[in-house]
């Protein structure tokens, strides 16, 4: 056998084995060889060797002790001793020749020995040899880039109104700018006492440039009085490095909603498709002038046929083609098959009163696409004798602009609900 590893470390190889796992100060062949890397076995918790891996003079290098690896079945499971402490030190000598393929064997050891973190003593020692094996300073020590760790909570800040005894969900976007794996500790401050705070997920593992959701989920007491605020800071933070963070503020405030403008008679289904190819209905809106000066609440009457593709989307526009004021998305599986009353609470909006507005519904993936497998439909009201709601009137898109709904007296199903 040691003919074997001397010949193999003379063609260029490089051989890793486990130093034993009985807690000996023994190390067992082939890794007692001179041509061979000893790997011992290092207790994660304590910093320190496993009271199982054997230990000796010709211990080199260190790693975690326990391994979590894939299985045939693409499930997971872990396994243990310094068989398992060897995988992690041949992998990262695999990295650092997969950096730079001109390195020999003699080089890539020198590495690996002199870029650890150290164990115990300083310096070499028989319990944990030169230290933990460190792929980043090793890959660092080859020209690779130097790992960052950064963060970023978006939007920075958010205003809402919410009333007492109501529970409302906000959505973060939690971004990853380093160039690391990371994962994230995501943390509240300034809620007032009696308010609940959840959040989820939470922590959050995210790869380097990408993002996901962070739902915030605020309740506000029955005794919350009218007109407290809420000024909420949620903070993001870095498991690798304490001090990389990023805030944003949520800023709340109690307030008693009372409905202000609305039609809703009904009486006809049909007219208000949208999502729908057949008829080519890509948006249907609702024009209104409120008489308050804030929008918290948009409710309309609506319901889901078959299987839409897309989510439902209802936002609330100063100009039928301008940009949403506010927006609110439900998913398909939220709506029965049967018309109903469905809430969107969007985030507020400062209304002019005596102004225009627009109640716009659209599905995110309306178009003409012929497999589409639904439709929704916003339940109007028509009238040949009186106008439901005198104040606004109805408009479609069918891919081509906006046009009004002239014939009869149309007016979707609404509310407005504000302060």
């Amino acid at each position: 056998l040691l003919q074997a590893c001397e010949n193999a470390w003379k063609e260029g190889h490089l051989l890793v084995a486990g130093s034993g796992n009985e807690g000996k100060d023994k190390v067992y062949i082939p890794a007692s060889y001179d041509c061979t890397i000893a790997v011992g076995g290092e207790d994660i918790w304590a910093d320190a060797r496993n009271s199982k891996s054997n230990y000796g003079e010709e211990l080199e290098l260190m790693a975690p002790w326990y391994a979590y690896t894939t299985k045939l079945d693409n499930t997971y499971d872990s396994f243990y001793a310094t068989s398992a402490a060897t995988a992690y030190v041949s992998g990262v000598a695999a990295l650092i020749w997969s950096f730079d393929p001109t390195l020999t064997n003699e080089q890539v050891r020198n590495i690996l020995r002199t870029t650890t973190t150290d164990l115990g003593p300083a310096g070499w020692d028989k319990e944990t040899g030169y230290g933990l094996v460190n792929a980043e300073s090793a890959l660092v020590a080859v020209g690779g880039e130097e790992a960052t760790y950064n963060v970023e909570l978006s939007p920075e800040t958010m205003s809402d109104s919410i009333e007492p005894d109501e529970t409302k969900s906000y959505f973060f976007t939690l971004t990853n700018t380093g160039n690391m794996v990371d994962k994230y500790s995501i943390t509240t401050t300034g809620v007032p006492a009696g308010w609940s705070v959840m959040v989820d997920p939470n922590p959050v593992w995210l790869y380097a440039w990408t993002s996901t959701s962070i739902r915030v989920r605020v309740t506000a007491p029955s005794d919350a009085p009218i007109d407290q605020q809420a000024t909420i800071t949620v903070t993001a933070k870095s498991y690798n490095d304490l001090t990389v963070l990023d805030s944003s503020t949520l800023t709340l405030i109690v307030k008693e909603l009372t409905k202000d403008q609305s039609q809703e008679e009904t009486g006809v289904l049909g007219a208000g498709h949208f999502g729908l190819p057949m008829s080519n209905v890509y948006s249907v809106a609702q024009s209104f002038v409120p008489t308050q000066s804030n929008l918290a609440k948009v409710k309309i009457k609506v319901s889901a046929t078959g299987a839409p593709t897309g989510d439902l989307i209802i936002s609330v526009r100063d100009s039928l083609d301008g940009n949403d004021l506010a927006y609110k998305r439900i998913t398909p599986s939220s709506l029965g098959w049967y018309s109903d009353w469905v809430t969107f609470d969007i985030l507020d909006v400062s209304l002019t009163p005596g102004q225009t507005y627009y109640i716009v519904g659209r599905s995110d993936s309306a178009s003409s696409d012929s497999e589409q497998a639904g439709f929704y439909t916003w339940e109007v009201y028509i009238s040949t004798s009186s106008d439901a709601y005198p104040n606004g009137e109805t408009y479609a898109n069918v891919g081509s602009g906006w046009v009004s709904i002239p014939l009869f007296n149309v007016d979707m199903t609404f509310q407005t609900w504000g302060y």
